[in-house]
């Protein structure tokens, strides 16, 4: 026999499973996985955009990790 004691229990558990959960996927973002463009609700858009927007950032400074620069150069340029 479930009670109305049971009942507003699992209500209780529902609600903060719900709210975990929730908390949990909130620190998720869609990125793309080739161009890097960000879901943000049903728009893609670049990054920068996204971060400026999410963070009041404005200014972005973009130069190349070491990977990136040995894929597209090779050993065209050399640290000096």
């Amino acid at each position: 026999m479930i009670t109305s004691l049971d009942i507003t229990e699992l209500i209780e558990i529902q609600s903060h499973l719900e709210n975990a959960l929730t908390k949990a996927l909130s620190g998720f973002v869609t990125i793309c996985a080739s161009c890097k463009n960000i879901k943000n609700k049903e728009e893609w858009q670049p990054i920068e955009k996204y971060v400026s927007e999410q963070m009041d950032y404005n200014s972005f400074s973009h130069g190349m990790c070491d990977g990136c620069i040995k894929e597209l150069y090779g050993d065209e340029l050399r640290d000096s």
